[in-house]
């Protein structure tokens, strides 16, 4: 019956005799036994299941059951193919009737996802650490490529880094291959032929070699294969922010396979932080040419330098054209700062004085002075020196004022612009929703206009008519609100409000975008309130980002089955908010990481997939849960889950 029992459990299970042989095992233990690299039957054979520097710790465990104790322990293990897989051990002791100790049970769970996920985690902050570093571009790719190396064992990474044109290698970041690899890969052009790396680059996707030996794409390149170290090679390329190839990361086994699901999602994120680092080291060259430029024009330009107290008094100055600014020369070698602008702009200089002293920053200021007659535009920077004392620098930008004050109105309306256009996937239905109160509104005031203008004004007609403009105008008014809250940015206020209400709201608010997109929209609220404590702009934007999200997933099916589901749920402990499309679904395969950052689907390649890792990060702030699956019949379902409050905020139930 035990024996039964044990058949059907998906843990792995042992029945070991004293001397740590394994007598029996159900079939999760046997596929364990058998995927084992070098595992062997007779004593010790459960001790052997792991790896070596986990011996000691799995004969201590043994040694306590055979005396009566019950040990658990976590050890890695070593497959038939070499990869490495962690298991959570319980043994413990199997008595006869006599009560002697006369078997051990042990119980083998397998825990590599969890702490494979742990680890990638891990490797992805310390990724990102090392990008916002400030070290060089081929510092922080040699540190990409070193903890590559520790997460993926028994592997080589390296990172290639093609020419300004796209054609051929320049740089090679290998810190553990031969020395003559660099040299041999510098110059290698891309091409249909070119190894795994060069073909990568040049088919703009991933290429995976199983044996560089043997395979076609690396005949003509017998140095590099002697010097990387490598029996396979996979690469994928790197691209830059505007879709260019600018390199390729590449992992080499040591042995002919192919890599695993989890070496390739590896491979794949190390080339998207190769991105990142590319392009910030290119933002960086990009803004050092631009200040030494600002340099060089400031250079040429007279500027006006005043070292002082922190109180503003004068100390010493510098004057590079006293001819044009004569204010500056002053009988009284201990004026104050101050005394150099008018009374309007001293309090501002100041205060900006008083910043810089108590902060060590920069301040700057800009403001006009008149001096016989004749206003200067001046430009005032003021930065800490000399530990307890201030420079304060001039700069005349008369000339330039009108220039800039003309470029200032281009860039707002050029801002303005961007962020119409950025919401204009949804204010552009709005001009439907506010045509008709506004109609409404103007149609009221023409009929109170002519009730006023006859003789016999009736007070009922026009105070209906009146009742219309307000209630219209408060319409339109509440579609404008809406949408300026949306576009507020504010710290987040939570306050106990309604889930419903706020749904409501936002299928109000788009309404019309999913009738331009033939979607049906259809609420279920299976709860009369879902109150919970939340930041109503922030719900709203979880709210709206999925709707958008599940718009565009049936952009493919036709008008008549696209449908989109919206329901809450509470049961008193939880409040669910669901939406579901009838779209395609999402790849099983996808499902796990559908709101990693960094990860993206097939069909999005170009993008680093942050959108829904910042709904699930609101959805955390909210001390909440999201989670995607595939709804039976096709389409997908986001559900994301909340702790439920009073009308007054108080909550009793636990944190789902």
């Amino acid at each position: 019956m035990v024996i039964n029992t044990l058949e059907h459990i998906k843990d792995s299970v042992m029945i070991l005799g004293l001397d740590g042989d394994i007598l029996h095992a159900n079939p999760a233990g046997l596929r364990l036994v058998n995927g084992v690299q070098g595992a062997q039957a007779g004593p010790q054979a459960f001790v052997r299941l792991f790896d070596r520097h986990e011996t000691a710790i799995v004969q201590r465990a043994t040694a306590t059951a055979q005396v009566g104790g019950s040990v658990q322990f976590i050890a890695s293990s070593r497959s038939a193919p070499g990869t490495k897989n962690w298991w959570d051990v319980s043994v413990s002791p199997v008595k006869s009737a006599d009560g002697h100790v006369s078997q051990i049970l042990a119980i083998a769970r397998d825990i590599t996802a969890q702490i494979r996920k742990e680890e990638f985690r891990a490797l992805e902050h310390s990724m990102l650490d090392n990008i916002t570093s400030g070290q060089s571009l081929e510092s922080v790719l040699e540190s990409l490529v070193l903890l590559i190396e520790q997460y993926s064992e028994d592997t080589l990474c390296c990172v290639l880094l093609l020419d300004d044109e796209g054609k051929a290698v320049v740089n090679a970041l290998a810190p553990h291959f031969s020395n003559g690899y660099a040299k041999a890969v510098h110059g290698l052009a891309v091409g249909p032929r070119a190894g795994s790396c060069g073909t990568a680059m040049y088919r703009k996707a991933r290429v995976i070699v199983q044996d560089i030996f043997s395979d076609p794409l690396w005949e003509g390149f017998d140095d590099i294969k002697n010097l990387s170290g490598g029996r396979s090679c996979w690469s994928t390329p790197v691209f830059s922010g505007d879709g260019k190839v600018v390199g390729s990361f590449a992992i080499y086994a040591r042995e002919a396979r192919r890599p695993t699901r989890e070496e390739l999602i590896l491979m794949d994120s190390a080339a998207q932080f190769s991105h990142l680092a590319i392009e910030k080291h290119r933002a960086q060259q990009a803004l050092r040419l631009s200040e030494a430029r600002n340099r060089a024009m400031l250079s040429a330009m007279p500027d006006w330098v005043f070292l002082t107290t922190r109180e503003g008094d004068c100390l010493e100055s510098h004057v590079r054209d006293a001819a044009r600014f004569p204010f500056v020369q002053r009988e009284n070698p201990a004026m104050r700062i101050t005394e150099l602008f008018p009374q309007s702009l001293r309090p501002d200089v100041m205060a900006a004085l008083e910043r810089v002293s108590r902060a060590d920053s920069q301040e700057d200021l800009a403001g006009s002075i008149k001096y016989r007659g004749e206003e200067y535009f001046v430009q005032i920077s003021i930065v800490s020196c000399e530990g307890d004392k201030l420079l304060v620098v001039m700069r005349d930008v008369s000339q330039q004022t009108r220039a800039e004050s003309e470029a200032a109105v281009r860039r707002s309306e050029l801002a303005h612009l961007g962020r119409v256009a950025l919401l204009g996937e949804i204010t552009g239905t709005l001009a439907h929703e506010l045509s008709q109160p506004l109609s409404i509104v103007r149609t009221n005031a023409d009929v109170a206009a002519r009730v006023l203008a006859s003789n016999d004004v009736p007070l009922d007609v026009l105070r209906e008519t009146v009742d219309d403009i307000v209630t219209s105008s408060r319409r339109a008014g509440v579609i404008i609100e809406q949408l300026r809250a949306l576009l507020r940015k504010e710290a987040p206020r939570f306050q106990p409000l309604d889930l419903n209400e706020v749904v409501r709201q936002v299928v109000s608010l788009t309404r019309t975008e999913a009738a331009s997109r033939k979607v049906r929209v259809q609420v279920q609220t299976n709860c009369p309130e879902a109150f919970m404590l939340g930041d109503r702009v922030q719900l709203q934007q979880v709210i709206l980002n999925l709707m958008l999200n599940a718009c565009d997933a049936m952009a493919c099916k036709p008008e008549d089955m696209r449908r989109m589901l919206i329901t809450t749920e509470a049961d008193g402990e939880t409040i669910e908010l669901s939406v579901r499309d009838t779209g395609p679904g999402i790849p099983e395969s996808e499902l796990e990481d559908v709101f990693k950052p960094f990860v993206s689907n097939s069909e999005k390649k170009h993008g680093l997939g942050l959108g829904l890792a910042i709904t699930r990060s609101i959805v955390s702030a909210h001390k909440g849960r999201i989670h995607a699956r595939n709804a039976e019949g096709g389409g997908a379902i986001f559900c994301c889950y909340f702790t439920p409050c009073d009308a007054a905020g108080q909550t009793s139930a636990p944190t789902p």
